[in-house]
């Protein structure tokens, strides 16, 4: 797994912990949603094709597929 798609999951994992335990946007949240679009944006075809591949082999474990 690259760097840049490690850092996107870890990022994307932060965010939707702090939705899941905020009741509204703070300013930490603004300020990781920002970082997290412009990684988004910043990744490849390949790197969104892991962070998809990652996503889904989460779901499936979650969901009990395999």
């Amino acid at each position: 797994m690259s760097t840049k798609v490690q850092q996107f999951i870890e990022l994307q994992t932060q965010v939707n912990n702090l939705i899941d335990t905020t009741s509204g946007p703070t300013d930490q949240l603004v300020q990781l949603t920002g970082e997290l679009e412009l990684l988004g944006d910043s990744l490849n075809n390949d790197e969104i094709h892991e962070v998809c591949e990652w996503y889904n082999s989460r779901q499936e474990i979650e969901w009990g597929i395999e």
